[in-house]
């Protein structure tokens, strides 16, 4: 990662505000002398003027969208609009009202040919989580150009989202054809600000994101999940039957086996993939499917409740984005603790939960105390000792009567000690 004295000043003093000082350091460098890297971008899809008017922040009193950069022609219309983004989602705004603006601008042209393009700058790791968003808002699919670094959508409109390395290569051959060293030592620093965001492994933490609501909301995705899975189990459509709950880093599952195909899938909450794939925390996935599978999950695309199917197979899954149902409210007032409480009392020492359950002991006025870690070892000799002597079967009655009120020798022995 190439690092620079921008990328440290911004990441160190204003790290919310990474995407304003990028974005004015490119208007910055667009208006001296690299105003064609949009054009060279964007040639074969649309032709751009090489020289507009780069202005940043541009408003309007027609509608509340603030775009980061905004390219005029000599009429003062937004040819090209670019917003800027790093790791922030996509506002209300964006993009209906950006191509709004142009479209009030430009009209629709008769021959079809494109006029105006709106460009969503994002880090290469984000190009396929805002193109997908994009899908869902603009109603048409995207296409991955991968020869030119960067994804289309066409709903008689022209967005383009674009990797900021993508860009900035494009500005670096400008001024490289202009011999203008000091824009391009300029454009090196930018391009530290970009790498760091790029692979930033995470941003400083904010007072707001520690909250006790955000673990509240986590929390109620898993239970969702469950409540699912549960729901599922009793209308008879799928089977927990050798299954299990998975858990690991990042991610959150329940293991179903359909009852009418017999295929195991997995109803879960993934962070990296609503990270980085489509901003929804539910996923339904299958390990390995096989063509037929595969082919019946891509037909659901635009199904309602469908938000994507994945066709990057990330360890062999593949999985899809489910739309949650904005709006849903839990019934119930409070949702069970997953931690079983249990009563405090003296060390003891008892078989595993598949073991018949002892009998109860009687009340005892002591106060209950926590158990000496020298008492827990010399109770695990004793359980030893007796174990050892009721395999080897000694007649001996003193032995018999230590051996009597311990369990068969292969039953697996726990130590409980108090809470």
């Amino acid at each position: 990662m190439t690092d620079s004295l921008l990328a440290h000043v911004v990441s160190r003093f204003t790290p919310r505000q990474w995407e304003n000082v990028a974005t004015e350091s490119l208007r910055y460098l667009l208006s001296a002398g690299a105003g064609a890297a949009p054009a060279r971008v964007l040639a074969p899809f649309l032709a751009l003027p090489s020289q507009l008017t780069w202005r940043a922040q541009v408003s309007s009193t027609d509608d509340p969208s603030i775009p980061d950069l905004v390219g005029e022609d000599g009429q003062g219309r937004p040819e090209v609009i670019i917003e800027g983004k790093f790791w922030a989602a996509l506002t209300e705004n964006q993009p209906a009202t950006y191509l709004k603006r142009a479209l009030d601008a430009f009209g629709s042209a008769e021959d079809g040919a494109f006029t105006h393009v709106l460009i969503f700058l994002v880090p290469a790791r984000r190009l396929a989580l805002i193109a997908h968003e994009l899908e869902a808002r603009m109603g048409c699919r995207s296409e991955h150009h991968e020869e030119l670094g960067l994804m289309t959508l066409n709903n008689g409109q022209l967005v383009a989202v674009v990797s900021w390395g993508r860009m900035l290569a494009e500005v670096q051959g400008c001024l490289d054809e202009a011999g203008d060293t000091q824009r391009l030592a300029d454009l090196a620093r930018l391009r530290g600000l970009c790498d760091r965001a790029d692979a930033e492994a995470m941003l400083p933490i904010d007072a707001s994101e520690i909250g006790s609501h955000v673990a509240h909301r986590l929390y109620d995705f898993l239970e969702i999940v469950d409540g699912v899975t549960d729901e599922l189990v009793r209308r008879q459509t799928v089977s927990l039957r050798g299954l299990k709950a998975v858990g690991g880093k990042g991610y959150y599952g329940r293991y179903m086996k359909s009852l009418e195909s017999g295929h195991v899938v997995q109803l879960g909450v993934l962070v990296w993939s609503w990270a980085y794939r489509y901003p929804s925390p539910f996923w339904l996935r299958i390990y390995q499917p096989d063509p037929e599978v595969v082919r019946a999950w891509e037909g659901l695309v635009g199904t309602p409740g469908i938000a994507l199917v994945d066709d990057q197979r990330n360890y062999g899954w593949l999985s899809i984005a489910l739309k949650p149902p904005f709006g849903w409210k839990r019934t119930s007032s409070k949702p069970a603790s997953p931690m079983r409480s249990r009563p405090r009392s003296r060390c003891c020492l008892s078989p595993r939960p598949t073991s018949p359950p002892r009998s109860p002991r009687k009340a005892s006025w002591r106060t209950p105390r926590e158990p000496n870690p020298d008492e827990m070892l010399v109770a695990r000799l004793v359980l030893s000792v007796r174990s050892d002597a009721r395999r080897k079967g000694d007649s001996d009655a003193r032995t018999k009567r230590l051996a009597r009120p311990v369990l068969p020798a292969r039953t697996n022995y726990c130590v409980r000690g108090a809470v």
